[in-house]
């Protein structure tokens, strides 16, 4: 028999054998990284739901804005309340810890503002990403700024017309 043949099929062997190792240690490897990577990765940024109850003008201009958190898994640290006028817009942060069904108010006097007469406010959530930065999601919801009619010096009525329907049978009583 001819040596020369048969080391040759040996070498062709160890060569498949060696290919065949490197193919799956690669494989081990890279199956660790993406299962590693793939736990730090959540969709709990997605369900942070915050819900505008109210939006009221108080008696010195300052406005607050009544905010629930929903249901929904996420880490929110923070709200981003967007003030406009129809033109412009003044955009203000403000932290939150809200957990799940709690509600808080959060009051802007008229320096926060810069004097913007805000017709109209609209929140968005800022949550923490999946590498711990922060992410601020897209507007949730926008309210109707009430505005506000004096009638005497120490009577003020606040009418928010976003609130009244066609149909209320209580219409005639609330503008009386």
């Amino acid at each position: 028999m001819n040596k020369k043949a048969v080391s040759e099929v040996v070498v062709g062997l160890f060569l498949i054998l060696l290919a065949f190792v490197s193919v799956a240690i690669v494989s081990l490897v890279i199956s660790n990284i993406i299962q590693t990577e793939s736990e730090k990765v959540s969709l709990e940024g997605f369900f942070v739901d915050l819900d505008l109850q109210s939006v009221k003008v108080q008696d010195d201009g300052s406005v607050s804005v009544s905010v629930k958190r929903n249901p929904g898994d996420g880490i929110l640290s923070g709200i981003k309340f967007v003030f406009s006028d129809g033109q412009n817009s003044k955009v203000i942060e403000k932290e939150a810890d809200l957990k799940e069904l709690e509600q808080n108010t959060y009051t802007f006097s008229q320096e926060e503002l810069e004097g913007l007469n805000a017709k109209d406010v609209s929140i968005a959530p800022v949550v923490n990403g999946f590498f711990g930065e922060t992410e601020t999601k897209n507007i949730i919801e926008t309210e109707i700024v009430p505005e506000i009619s004096t009638t005497s010096e120490n009577e003020i009525i606040v009418i928010n017309f976003a609130t009244i329907s066609e149909g209320d049978s209580n219409l005639s009583e609330i503008i009386e």
